[in-house]
């Protein structure tokens, strides 16, 4: 983890010295012959860390500028990368785009590990709080996205 913040020049610059985080995982469930189109992670997700679970299944395709890799799939994986600037233009070079994919019969499962800085939090809570009302008043958890 302290790699990532070292190599990314915008998480001093918009979290300074501030490493405590709120860090939510989640089990995530792809179905067959989906495809989740390239993009950017939203701003509250300052690193984020995927697993793959499972024998087989397609990784993860990283795309940075005219540089692209793909990270095969192996079972227990781990993958981590750190987010964007937010006033970074979406054209920039050096901006983290990522897509996945399941082209098998049965679901894809991945571990999701996302780190919410402390600036976020607030944010990320009030954005919940429908779904943690809901919870509350009728006993019942309701799913709702957490977004990418």
């Amino acid at each position: 983890m302290e790699g990532l913040w070292e190599r990314n020049p915008d998480m001093r610059e918009l979290y300074g010295n501030a490493r405590d985080y709120l860090v939510s995982f989640e089990l995530c469930v792809i179905s067959p012959h989906y495809s989740y189109k390239w993009h950017c992670d939203v701003d509250r997700k300052g690193f984020t860390g995927v697993v793959y679970w499972g024998k087989d299944g397609d990784g993860t395709v990283l795309k940075s500028g005219e540089t692209c890799m793909q990270v095969n799939w192996k079972h227990n994986r781990g993958l981590w990368f750190s987010n964007h600037h937010p006033k970074m233009d979406t054209k920039d070079p050096l901006r983290p785009w990522h897509m996945y994919k399941n082209t098998r019969n049965k679901p894809r499962y991945t571990v999701n590990i996302n780190f919410t800085p402390q600036v976020f939090i607030n944010e990320l809570i009030m954005n919940k709080k429908p779904q943690l009302e809901y919870c509350l008043n009728v006993g019942e958890p309701i799913w709702l996205s957490m977004g990418e």
